[in-house]
């Protein structure tokens, strides 16, 4: 996740910035594959720890397809969301079927593989109704538990600080990285 949060940062940063363009547009499909292709870049590229395979939309024992898969010794498995556009409703919909997909598996594979769903979002209200609020539907996976480690972070003044027990209080319109990695 800290490759994933640094691989983010480093676009919205910049003035080219493919996420903030992509926030803006209501183009099909979005930049969630080349936000997986860009991710997969920077874990080769890491000073330490490369993987030696890597392939994307591999499929889980159960038939499922997982979106990046990374092996160095241990199987990494990631299920990884961005956000369609600034007006898509459902992407925490989308991270919360991610760790449901995740937590479907058998526990044995649970145990011998890395696991980990991963999210990207610009935090908004969709409508006027306050239950979609992206900050109570956070907060409502938060508060439900579901058997494993959840975290968000917001990036302010280029900077991620974890907001996991306090995202009721994040401002709209920030941008939030969410993790969830199943027991």
């Amino acid at each position: 996740m800290t490759i994933l949060r640094t691989t983010v940062a480093s676009d919205f940063d910049s003035a080219n910035s493919i996420i903030r363009y992509f926030l803006g547009q209501n183009m099909r499909g979005g930049w969630e594959v080349w936000l997986q292709t860009i991710f997969a870049r920077a874990v080769f590229d890491a000073p330490v720890g490369a993987p030696v395979n890597f392939n994307r939309e591999v499929h889980f024992p159960n038939g499922q397809i997982c979106d990046l898969w990374f092996q160095s010794g241990t199987e990494i498995w990631i299920e990884l969301k961005a956000q369609r556009s600034m007006d898509y409703v459902g992407a925490v919909a989308d991270f919360v079927s991610d760790i449901d997909k995740l937590l479907a598996l058998n526990r044995d594979f649970k145990a011998a593989n890395v696991l980990v769903a991963g999210s990207v979002l610009r935090l908004g209200i969709h409508g006027v109704n306050p239950q979609h609020d992206d900050r109570e539907l956070l907060n409502n996976i938060r508060t439900r538990g579901p058997n494993g480690t959840l975290h968000y972070w917001q990036y302010v003044q280029n900077a991620w600080q974890d907001v996991t027990d306090t995202i009721l209080n994040v401002p709209l319109n920030t941008l939030i990285c969410a993790s969830f990695t199943p027991n």
